[in-house]
């Protein structure tokens, strides 16, 4: 349900939106392209319906994702925060 509210979202700020399967997703759960110039590309969104903080860890892994998938943009969205590590 998260992540069919991000991809509503993303929609209705004008990007083309691709959902991923849970399985073998490869930390990838939305993939949205946007025609804008200048921020257009791909982008790879990764969710978090979490309770407990978003560590480290998560951050490298979408930065790995998006060399991976050669995206220009990644965003992790959360219903928690990040834990200190990642706000320094």
């Amino acid at each position: 349900e998260f992540e069919e509210l991000v991809s509503e979202l993303l929609k209705k700020m004008g990007f083309s939106v691709e959902r991923k399967s849970l399985s073998g997703d490869n930390g990838v759960d939305i993939i949205a392209f946007s025609q804008q110039a200048i921020i257009g590309g791909k982008y790879i969104i990764q969710c978090k319906r979490w309770n407990q903080l978003v560590g480290e860890p998560v951050i490298r892994d979408l930065y790995g994702t998006i060399l991976n998938e050669h995206a220009i943009k990644g965003i992790l969205i959360t219903t928690s925060s990040f834990s200190r590590n990642c706000t320094q």
